[in-house]
């Protein structure tokens, strides 16, 4: 069995509510997640700080919002060092592409690609 670990909640943050295909129709998860995890840091003035653990989750989730809360803690101001936290995780940050490079130029994928060589090839399951 697991160990059970102690945890403290210091503050909340949510998008406002609204009627489906209203106000959000064009959001996607990852844009409304890092909105509420904007609110957070704003709230509490972490912008750029290193939290040691951010758990959150969609009520539907897709393929595409694969690391979802790691994501959206990126987008929401806190430090690299959160998504450090995150096991077997590498970022590269780069200026050159938009945020959805690898869309853009397959420069971006095989980069990712050359990372995942360079750290030993896919994890076994």
């Amino acid at each position: 069995m697991a160990e059970l670990r102690k945890v403290a909640i210091v503050g909340s943050a949510r998008i406002p509510f609204a009627r489906a295909y209203t106000g959000y129709a064009e959001e996607g998860n990852l844009s409304m997640l890092g909105a509420a995890l904007g609110g957070l840091v704003d709230k509490y003035n972490l912008k750029g700080e290193a939290i040691g653990e951010v758990m959150a989750g969609a009520v539907l989730s897709h393929s595409r919002d694969f690391n979802l809360a790691r994501e959206a803690s990126l987008d929401a101001g806190l430090s690299l060092e959160t998504a450090a936290a995150v096991g077997n995780l590498q970022h590269w940050v780069t200026n050159e592409y938009e945020h959805d490079g690898i869309r853009q130029s397959g420069d971006v994928f095989k980069r990712l690609v050359e990372m995942v060589k360079e750290a030993g090839g896919p994890l076994k399951a």
